[in-house]
């Protein structure tokens, strides 16, 4: 993701998926924020650009789902936030677990000091175990 100018954020698919032009996909404002934010959220450390920031779910995703691990997300989530993720200014964070699924719903509500507006991320994300 880069920010080309104060309040506009622009990234590429990051699955290499390619526009009917066989260009690869771009993303603006948004859209570019929220494949930003899951890609740290959920991808490893290390992984591509990323060197040794984000992947802060992965830990957790390799355990049994619990109450405790919910209140571990969170927090790593929080922290990550704070230290990696600085380009959004947390208002609200919800981790739901889904049991039967093995899926965790993370509501994320904030504000993007470079989009100059609150920003609303919906992601789900599957547990390993």
């Amino acid at each position: 993701m880069s920010n080309n100018f104060e309040g506009y954020f622009t990234d590429i698919d990051f699955s290499g998926k390619k526009t009917l032009n066989g260009d690869i996909t771009k993303y603006e404002d948004d859209n570019a924020f929220a494949q930003a934010f899951k890609f740290w959220l959920a991808s490893s450390k290390g992984e591509r650009l990323r060197k040794n920031k984000g992947g802060v779910l992965l830990p957790h995703l390799q355990k049994p789902m619990s109450e405790t691990r919910r209140l571990d997300i969170v927090a790593s989530i929080k922290n990550g936030l704070e230290n990696d993720f600085k380009q959004l200014n947390l208002l609200k964070l919800s981790v739901t677990p889904d049991y039967q699924k093995r899926q965790w719903k993370i509501i994320v509500v904030g504000y993007s000091p470079i989009l100059k507006r609150a920003v609303f991320l919906n992601e789900t994300v599957n547990n390993f175990v």
